[in-house]
């Protein structure tokens, strides 16, 4: 099984795996350039297709990242005609890969895929993180929730939009807090509010982590 448009969420390779006996295999794409990559079926990276796409992992200044470190995504379409798109920005962030893989193939290898740009909870010392959705499901026991979005407002606070889950509990705020300092940055500030729905964006496409910070981290800022 193919996938595609999202990052995968944890568990979602186990589960299809256990209830249609398939393996899944996730593929990196845009609507510009097309195809980009896809991940290798012997390591938990993608082999950058290079046939169709110069990829490039740089920093905020435009230099290659070194392997193992996150980078902006910047590609150059090889078969666009049309309207050729050379050193185009995705705003996506990814892990420069590194080595030989395994599999024997020598393309070029993304390590890992973060996530938009957007989606980054950015925080005031400089530090940005991708919040994955294992991390808010391990906040269950502080807030009852069976679907939530997570909306960043400013560099200290988050607000936890969620629908109930149906049992009646109360948000464990104080619990809720103390976790979320753990595993987000010890500055951050989230604040349950209960909805009665969850609005999927302009695109049409539902994301459950936002960002509204527009600032920039400089150069050299921090990743967890």
């Amino acid at each position: 099984m193919l996938l595609n448009g999202e990052n995968v969420p944890d568990g979602a390779r186990e589960f299809i795996a256990e209830r249609l006996g398939a393996r899944a295999a996730a593929f990196y794409s845009c609507q510009e350039i097309g195809h980009i990559a896809s991940e290798c079926e012997a390591a938990a990276h993608y082999h950058v297709a290079a046939e169709n796409a110069l990829v490039e992992i740089v920093d905020d200044r435009g230099r290659d990242v070194r392997p193992g470190e996150r980078g902006r995504v910047i590609v150059t379409g090889l078969y666009n005609y049309v309207m050729p798109f050379i050193r185009y920005e995705l705003r996506d962030i990814a892990v420069a890969g590194q080595g030989r893989c395994p599999c024997g193939r020598t393309l070029p290898v993304i390590a890992r895929v973060e996530g938009r740009s957007r989606n980054a909870f950015v925080f005031r010392d400089g530090s940005r993180m991708w919040p994955r959705t294992s991390m808010v499901r391990a906040m269950q026991p502080f807030v009852p929730f069976r679907r939530f979005q997570m909306v960043q407002l400013d560099f200290e606070r988050i607000e936890f939009r969620y629908l109930p889950d149906g049992s009646g509990r109360a948000p464990d705020v104080v619990g809720l807090n103390a976790h979320a300092r753990t595993v987000f940055h010890p500055s951050v500030e989230l604040a349950p509010v209960e909805v009665d729905a969850l609005i999927p964006g302009p695109s049409g496409k539902f994301e459950e982590f936002i960002s509204k910070i527009s600032a920039v981290p400089p150069a050299g800022s921090i990743d967890r």
